[in-house]
């Protein structure tokens, strides 16, 4: 059994320090992969949630990096 930590949408915008709304609009964007859940809400493996991240950051990054 899978014991990888499971978060739901006010738990990763508290972690992001964003608005939950936030969160949903970057899953509808694409830019955050998320789980539907039972009911009202997306759920975010915290892995995924992380690889996630780091590839937003790489994208920022290399917008400023002059070629």
């Amino acid at each position: 059994m899978n014991n990888e930590e499971v978060l739901t949408s006010k738990q990763v915008a508290r972690l992001l320090n964003i608005q939950p709304r936030a969160v949903t609009r970057y899953v509808q964007l694409g830019k955050l992969s998320a789980i539907s859940g039972l009911g009202k809400g997306y759920k975010f493996l915290k892995s995924s949630l992380l690889e996630d991240l780091k590839k937003l950051e790489n994208k920022v990054a290399n917008k400023y990096i002059e070629p």
